[in-house]
């Protein structure tokens, strides 16, 4: 199974059978981190390093805890990340999602269920499995395992108050800057960024393969299933010929302000966005489309100047997004 393809096959899983890890699946998990934290090291969007840890228990031995309170049922081990403390504008979170994302699809892709948990678990027992030092922090964990046959009834209520199948149409969360698609000069659309010149476009209407992209992003898991990714797309200057027509999208953040501010160091919303951001990637890689993730705050001023791109600004800042990065 490809990462793309373990995309759509993800489903957050609560409810695990308890199976014990053996050592040999113990050592390809410790394996698969370090590769993960080099790889992160390079390619990470805001180039925030993060550790990876297993937590997790040979057959014979006492399941593994990390303070879950019932949520949790069973797993066979948790992956725990540690990030150094940066603030809200740098990066940290969305790195730590763009990190941990490509784990999951990997533990997907190697069979496992798995769960993301933002909010309820033991802080203190999981910065003890990533020997996290005085300067880093843990925003969030992993419990993987296989599905029990039957759900635990926390599982089920959890399930059922966050809507978790439940997908924004990408009507909702994707929009074309431009006015019925034409991308012909950039003078008409850098002038007025009214409803009448930027309007939403439903998922059917974006050309081959981007819908693919965009429902990549669409079955991103996020924190209670609020789903606060934007994406903005950018008419691009360069000859498209026969390719797909080449695109820049600004991803914002619609934020939750008390949500996404309630947990102190930890923003879970900008921790969705890195998710989002690994999606897309993996997604536009499997279909061909060139680019990569610039942070708005790396953006040279030669770009923010650009007319289409202080377009989309606009046309976010205008909403009350926030805007993250920029793929090109």
């Amino acid at each position: 199974m490809t990462l793309y393809e373990a995309i759509s096959v993800r489903v957050s899983t609560r409810s695990f059978d308890g199976a014990q890890l053996t050592p040999e699946q113990l050592g390809d998990l410790g394996d698969l981190c370090r590769q993960l934290e080099e790889e992160g090291t390079q390619d990470s969007p805001f180039g925030n390093k993060v550790r990876l840890a297993i937590a997790g228990s040979e057959i014979g031995s006492k399941p593994v805890r990390m303070g879950t309170y019932g949520l949790i049922a069973n797993a066979s081990g948790f992956a725990v990340p540690a990030v150094a403390r940066g603030g809200k504008l740098s990066g940290t979170m969305e790195d730590v999602g763009w990190t941990v994302e490509k784990l999951v699809l990997e533990l997907t892709a190697r069979g496992y269920a798995t769960c993301w948990i933002g909010g309820v678990f033991s802080r203190s027992r999981s910065a003890e499995v990533v020997q996290a030092k005085e300067d880093e922090l843990v925003p969030a964990i992993i419990a993987f395992g296989w599905p029990a046959d039957k759900r635990k009834l926390a599982d089920r209520l959890v399930t059922a108050s966050a809507r978790a199948r439940a997908r924004k149409p990408i009507e909702e969360i994707a929009f074309d800057l431009a006015a019925e698609r034409s991308y012909g000069p950039l003078s008409d659309v850098a002038s007025d960024t009214s409803s009448d010149s930027v309007r939403t476009t439903p998922g059917g209407r974006f050309e081959e393969p981007w819908p693919a992209v965009l429902r990549a992003v669409q079955e991103a898991p996020s924190a209670s299933n609020k789903q606060p990714w934007r994406l903005v797309r950018i008419r691009s200057e360069k000859p498209s010929g026969s390719e797909p027509i080449p695109s820049e999208w600004f991803l914002f953040l619609d934020e939750d302000k008390i949500y996404n501010n309630g947990t102190r160091e930890v923003h879970l919303q900008n921790l969705d966005l890195g998710i989002a951001m690994r999606h897309f990637q993996i997604a536009a890689e499997e279909k061909g489309l060139a680019g990569r993730w610039i942070p708005v705050s790396r953006l040279s001023s030669g770009s923010k100047d650009n007319a289409a791109l202080k377009a989309a600004l606009d046309f976010g800042q205008d909403r009350g997004w926030t805007a993250c990065a920029l793929w090109s």
